[in-house]
C-alpha cells in the first residue's frame, strides 16, 4: 500500500522524461504503481519489528511502501 510520495527536486538526466505522478494515490498497490510510472530507479528495504518497509525512487519521487 502506498503511503507517502515525495518529491525530490532533482534534474532530470539528459533526453529523460518525468514520470505522471498527479495519478499517484494513497492505498495504491505496488503493481499499480509498477504499471502508472514502470520500475524504479532504485528499490531500498528495511526491516522494522515483524514488518518490511519498502522505498521506490525515481527520478523525481519517492514512493514508500
Amino acid at each position: 500500500m502506498l503511503l507517502a510520495a515525495t518529491a525530490l527536486g532533482e534534474p532530470l538526466p539528459a533526453g529523460g522524461k518525468a514520470p505522471d505522478i498527479s495519478q499517484l494515490r494513497p492505498g495504491m498497490s505496488a503493481p499499480e504503481v509498477l504499471q502508472l510510472l514502470g520500475p524504479p530507479r532504485r528499490v531500498a528495504r528495511q526491516i522494522v519489528y515483524k514488518r518490511c518497509l519498502e522505498q521506490w525512487v525515481y527520478e523525481t519521487v519517492r514512493i514508500d511502501f
